[in-house]
This record gives C-alpha cells, sequence and structure tokens, in this order.
C-alpha cells in the first residue's frame, strides 16, 4: 500500500486519490469497519503527515464522513461549529488544523 512505499505525493496526487476512494456509494458510513472509510482514514492520515492537506482535501474528507468522524480524524481541538452550532466553511476550519498538515500546500 501507499503507507509503505516510498512514493512521494503532492497535495493534487492527495485529492486524486481520496476521490477515487469516495467513488464507493459505501461513503458516508456509520460503520467504522467501513473498508472505504478506513482507506479514507488511512490516506488522510498520511496527508497529514506529508503536510500535503488542502482545501481540496478537506472537503473530500469532510463530504465523505460523519462529524463524529471527521472529529476523529482531524482531532477534538479543531472547531468544526460556530458558536451557534452552525458548520464551519471548509476554509475556515482548514485555519484551525495543525500547521503541520498544510505545511506544503
Amino acid at each position: 500500500g501507499v503507507e509503505k512505499s516510498n512514493l512521494s505525493l503532492d497535495a493534487a496526487s492527495y485529492t486524486l486519490f481520496l476521490r477515487a476512494i469516495c467513488q464507493t456509494s459505501e461513503l458516508p458510513s456509520k460503520s467504522s469497519s467501513c473498508k472505504a472509510l478506513v482507506a479514507l482514514a488511512r490516506v488522510f492520515r498520511r496527508c497529514c503527515d506529508d503536510g500535503m492537506v488542502s482545501l481540496d482535501v478537506l472537503e473530500i474528507v469532510r463530504d465523505a464522513t460523519t462529524e463524529s468522524q471527521l472529529k476523529k480524524l482531524v482531532g477534538k481541538n479543531v472547531t468544526l461549529v460556530d458558536e451557534g452550532g452552525t458548520a464551519l466553511p471548509t476554509a475556515n476550519m482548514l485555519f484551525r488544523l495543525p500547521a503541520e498538515w498544510t505545511v506544503n500546500t
């Protein structure tokens, strides 16, 4: 798999890879054992580690996950809603992510 290879991906490659995973009708899924969700989480973590999280990447992941799954992926310190409980625009969420997740985009 990608996580074991020496393959170097850029933000556009991660975007395409995540879009391919999300082509399945399985997502979003409430089941944490859904193969597509497991693959999405694995690729997203690698993307974070590589500092390649872009607005497109975050939107793909957000659209393919439930709110609780997204919170688990981005961490509980990242705000997903405003004070009134309204979901934040993805661009606003991007600025709340750890800086090292977006450093290479």
